[in-house]
């Protein structure tokens, strides 16, 4: 199982409507070994809220790990995000969807900030 540096995921999630949740384990590969050589099962849990305000659409969101893995060592809250996107015209018939995004993960003390376009 540990003789890849592949890692292989499983991901449940669901939409409804006013909120979406997900949670993704990490089941075989390369995942973090706990101190007696086990598998972690490393897992990361996520909400996320959409919404608009001033034409641009927003989307909140709080992730965590319920217990040691590869992105922490304990339960602990590893995502606290803020994400807005807009469709920047170019011309009449051609707009950039664009996004720029904060993230903090209060477990790492760290802050990141993502901008993006997509196709």
């Amino acid at each position: 199982a540990h003789s890849t540096a592949h890692v292989y995921e499983a991901t449940l999630g669901y939409d409804f409507g006013l909120f979406s949740l997900s949670w993704n384990t990490n089941f075989a590969g390369a995942d973090y070994a706990k101190a007696n050589g086990k598998r972690a099962y490393s897992s990361y849990a996520e909400a996320v809220v959409p919404f608009k305000l001033g034409g641009y659409d927003f989307a909140a969101e709080v992730g965590l790990t319920p217990w040691e893995g590869a992105y922490s060592n304990e339960l602990n809250v590893t995502n606290i995000g803020l994400k807005a996107a807009k469709n920047i015209v170019v011309t009449e018939s051609f707009t950039i969807p664009a996004f720029a995004k904060v993230v903090l993960n209060p477990n790492s003390e760290q802050a990141y900030f993502v901008f993006g376009i997509t196709f």
